[in-house]
């Protein structure tokens, strides 16, 4: 490519300044044909009403459906939490049943021991009142 660039001859400073002229004319007349070329409207940034109302109706209907479907884990969670809350009544409600019956059968086992008791020391005093008129 450099010798390509060594084959063009010098341009003398006359030359220089009517190219330069050209150019800046050619860009001159490239800047005035931009300023003519339509710009499109700033409103084309923005939402129109349709695409807005739109927008507004799915997001309100997107928002509803969360909100069913927050409804129905609520009231799931509620249904589960009272029957939760019922079982634990029927068991905390049979504690004092359970703890009755076996107070029952502590009773009644302590009841049979005392009489085997009094059996027994009647028997001991038996014995003891026939040693002595033994004696």
């Amino acid at each position: 490519m450099i010798p390509i660039l060594a084959q063009i001859p010098t341009a003398s400073p006359s030359q220089l300044g009517n190219w330069i002229t050209c150019a800046v004319g050619v860009l001159a007349i490239a800047a005035l044909i931009r300023t003519f070329i339509r710009k499109p409207a700033i409103e084309a940034e923005f939402v129109t009403k349709q695409e807005l109302t739109e927008f507004k109706s799915e997001l309100t209907a997107r928002a509803e459906r969360e909100y069913e479907k927050i409804e129905r884990d609520i009231r799931n969670l509620e249904v589960s939490m009272r029957s939760e809350v019922r079982a634990l009544t029927i068991k905390v409600d049979a504690i004092p049943g359970d703890l009755n019956l076996a107070s029952e059968r502590r009773a009644t086992e302590i009841h049979k021991r005392v009489n085997e008791l009094e059996k027994l020391t009647g028997r001991m005093e038996g014995i003891l009142s026939r040693m002595e008129e033994h004696s």
